[in-house]
C-alpha cells in the first residue's frame, strides 16, 4: 500500500470527524417533555429519558436527542495494515499507536434543537524502526459543529425522531523521515543537499459533511437508536478527491439500574456499516461494546472497546466517555 493512500483511508476512518467525528460528544440523550417551553423539562438530564428508559449515546452516529450537554472523551488505539518495508522490500504488518481527545458541547433550544461544536486532536507514532521511517508521525486536528431538529416524538409508544447535519474540518500532517535519509544518502553519493519539505512533512486537509436520519426507542431497561447517514468527504487542495458514502448504524442499550439502584450499569453494543461510493471506496465495519455508569441521570460515564474494519486496514481501540447534561 503506498504511503499516500494509506493516509488517506486513515483519515477516512478514523482521523477525522467522520468515523471518530461522531465519536462521542455530538450527540446527546432521551426526551420526555411535558411541554417545549418548560425549561426544567430540558435541564438536569431529565429529558434524556423515553418511555422509562435513560439513553446512551452513541460513538458512530448521532442521537435524535435534543438536550444540552457538555462531553469529553479520551481514546488510544492500535491501527494495522499490510506494508511494504523501506529497508527490506518485503511484506509486512505494520502497526501505528494512536492517542485521540475530544471535546463536544451541545446548547438545546426548547428541546427542538441543538447547536454543537466540537474539537479534537489526535497523535500517531509507527511502531518499529521501518515503519517510523517510511511513515513516521501522524497529528490530526479536527473543528466543527452543526445542528439537529426534533422532528417528532410519541411518547406513548417511546419513540423520536430526528434530522442533523454536522459539518468538520480536519487537517493531518505526517512526518517521514525516510525524506531526509533519503536526503543525506543523495547529498554522500551525488552531492546533493537540498530537501525539500514537502518531502519531509505532509500536509492534507479535508472537510467532511455528514446529514444523518436518526431515530430512538425505548422502554424500561431497553433501548434502541438507528441513524442512517449520507457522508460526503472532501480532499482539500490540488489532487484532493471526493467522495460519497452511506452509513447505516444500530445502537442497543440494556440498563441493569431500572431494576434495581444497587447495580447502576447500563451494557451497551453498537454497530455501523459504512459503504463509500466511489472508484476506489470499499467497505467499512465499525463495532462497539462497553458499559456505563447509569446511576445519575446528568451525568454519564463509561468505557468502550470496539474496532474498524476495512480490507487492509484494522483499527482496535478502547474510550474513556463522560457526558454532562444539562
Amino acid at each position: 500500500m503506498k504511503s499516500s493512500a494509506l493516509f488517506t483511508r486513515i483519515r477516512q476512518m478514523g482521523f477525522i470527524v467522520g468515523m471518530w467525528v461522531v465519536f462521542f460528544g455530538s450527540a446527546s440523550a432521551g426526551a420526555q417533555v411535558t411541554s417545549p417551553q418548560d425549561s426544567r423539562a430540558i435541564s438536569g438530564g431529565e429529558s434524556r429519558t423515553l418511555n422509562g428508559h435513560h439513553f446512551i449515546s452513541p460513538l458512530y452516529f448521532l442521537s435524535p436527542f435534543t438536550n444540552g450537554s457538555f462531553s469529553f472523551s479520551q481514546g488510544f488505539g492500535v491501527y494495522q495494515f499490510d506494508f511494504v518495508g523501506v529497508l527490506t522490500g518485503e511484506d509486512k504488518q505494520s502497526t501505528i499507536f494512536l492517542y485521540n481527545q475530544r471535546l463536544g458541547a451541545e446548547i438545546g433550544i426548547l428541546n427542538q434543537a441543538t447547536i454543537n461544536v466540537f474539537a479534537m486532536g489526535n497523535a500517531a507514532m509507527a511502531g518499529d524502526l521501518e515503519d517510523i521511517l517510511a511513515i513516521g508521525g501522524i497529528t490530526d486536528f479536527g473543528a466543527g459543529g452543526g445542528v439537529k431538529v426534533r422532528i417528532a416524538t410519541l411518547e406513548d409508544i417511546g419513540m423520536q425522531f430526528a434530522l442533523a447535519t454536522n459539518v468538520g474540518y480536519s487537517r493531518t500532517l505526517n512526518i517521514q523521515p525516510i525524506a531526509l535519509l533519503n536526503q543525506t544518502i543523495d547529498s554522500l553519493i551525488g552531492g546533493q543537499s537540498d530537501l525539500v519539505e514537502s518531502q519531509l512533512i505532509v500536509t492534507s486537509d479535508s472537510l467532511s459533511i455528514d446529514p444523518v436520519f436518526t431515530a430512538a426507542f425505548g422502554t424500561g431497561p431497553f433501548g434502541a437508536q438507528v441513524g442512517i447517514g449520507f457522508p460526503v468527504f472532501l480532499g482539500l487542495g490540488s489532487g484532493g478527491d471526493t467522495s460519497y458514502g452511506l452509513s447505516p448504524g444500530l445502537h442497543l442499550a440494556f440498563d441493569l439500574g431500572h431494576y434495581s439502584e444497587f447495580s447502576p450499569i447500563a451494557l451497551t453494543f453498537e454497530y455501523q456499516l459504512v459503504e463509500t461510493l466511489s472508484d476506489d471506496g470499499g467497505t467499512q465495519h465499525n463495532i462497539a461494546g462497553g458499559f456505563y455508569y447509569s446511576g445519575r441521570r446528568d451525568l454519564s460515564v463509561g468505557l468502550t472497546a470496539g474496532g474498524n474494519f476495512m480490507e487492509d486496514l484494522r483499527l482496535i481501540f478502547g474510550t474513556i466517555n463522560l457526558q454532562y447534561y444539562f
